[in-house]
């Protein structure tokens, strides 16, 4: 769904100066970032990441992911994947994309070793479904981080402001998008205390109203 027109429909945004997006208002609950979770995106980031890097171990790509989400969130307005993000005792992670391999979604394009965990690349999937700034971003993490080890990435990720802020040991607590906007998004991303939200953000968002509330449609 098309969401700057429907939200400018009900009235639940407004434009607040030109050039830096929309402003979301809360009315009736609690204003959400979310985004569909794309599977193809996921995988092609991932066989994009291990045809680089060879087999890698699933926590160290989980992190690679996280921050290749994060910043492409932050720089273009929307992660790759999709995924939602959550805080957990490895440090943050792309959840959908953990699942996408603990429950074996994927196994044409990759293989997850049950013992010693490392991920490894068994065939390419058809096409190039990433976008230009996707996979300047990917190549941005691995130049940064695909020499890292696994604990040594973890201890760096432990360390983003967003993860200290919601991190509870034991737990996977969300991180939400609207944090991200708050910490880095500077002036252009919040107002007033809300978080302003580009029209690349709007086409790719589910809808920013809590199920029940009276924006939700």
């Amino acid at each position: 769904m098309f969401w700057p027109a429907v939200l400018g429909s009900l009235g639940c945004y407004a434009d607040i100066r030109s050039g830096t997006g929309s402003v979301l208002v809360e009315k009736g609950g609690t204003v959400r970032i979310e985004f569909l979770f794309d599977l193809d995106k996921a995988t092609a980031s991932m066989a994009y990441l291990l045809e680089r890097l060879g087999p890698v171990e699933k926590v160290k790509l989980m992190k690679l992911l996280y921050i290749a989400d994060r910043n492409h969130f932050i720089q273009h307005g929307r992660p790759i994947t999709g995924s939602e993000q959550v805080a957990m005792d490895h440090g943050p992670l792309p959840s959908a994309c953990l699942e996408a391999l603990d429950k074996n979604r994927i196994p044409q394009f990759v293989n997850v070793d049950q013992l010693t965990h490392v991920v490894s690349l068994k065939s390419k999937p058809d096409g190039d479904i990433l976008e230009a700034s996707e996979r300047d971003i990917l190549d941005k993490v691995i130049s940064a981080f695909g020499a890292a080890d696994k604990w040594a990435l973890k201890k760096h990720t432990h360390k983003f402001q967003e993860f200290k802020r919601v991190y509870i040991y034991g737990t996977s607590k969300p991180i939400s998008y609207e944090l991200l906007l708050e910490l880095y998004g500077g002036d252009k991303g919040n107002w007033r205390g809300q978080p302003v939200v580009s029209e690349t953000s709007l086409k790719h968002m589910v809808c920013p109203f809590p199920v029940g509330s009276d924006t939700d449609l």
